[in-house]
């Protein structure tokens, strides 16, 4: 399962959409905090929280 989150992360291939989901995926499983998350990937935390 990693491994399909860290290609759909990084993939050049991928879609933008899941790409940001994963990368959500990727930044929450390590521990990160909603307001880290967001602010890293972009995204409001309303988006992350989600």
């Amino acid at each position: 399962m990693r491994l399909k989150l860290k290609r759909t992360t990084y993939g050049h291939k991928a879609e933008h959409r899941p790409r940001v989901r994963a990368q959500v995926v990727r930044h929450a499983a390590h521990g990160r905090s909603r307001a880290c998350v967001a602010r890293e990937a972009g995204l409001r935390v309303d988006a992350v929280r989600r």
